[in-house]
């Protein structure tokens, strides 16, 4: 593959791709495969409030794969669909 220009995802500098895979100039590359700090403006951090960040998610997830699932309550309903096919166990000979 030809040598391409391309520009960093995470600090936006323009370099020299040598492979059709690559996003990261190399100093970002060492940066984050190599754990070496430095200030950059992509930082990875949890959020602040869980409640609010998990609420947040459901909703975008539900827009994005129109996901009707409800879950809440799944494992009880499963364990008394299975006691139900199974019936009762003797426990004397």
């Amino acid at each position: 593959m030809k040598p391409t220009s391309r520009e960093c995802y995470i600090c936006g500098k323009t370099f020299i791709a040598y492979h059709g895979s690559k996003r990261m100039c190399p100093e970002c590359s060492e940066v984050i495969l190599h754990h070496k700090r430095r200030n950059i403006p992509h930082l990875y951090d949890n959020p602040k409030d869980r409640e609010a960040y998990e609420k947040d998610l459901k909703r975008r997830m539900t827009e994005r794969h129109k996901d009707t699932i409800i879950a809440d309550g799944y494992a009880d309903r499963q364990m008394a669909r299975t006691l139900e096919r199974v019936g009762k166990v003797r426990t004397t000979l």
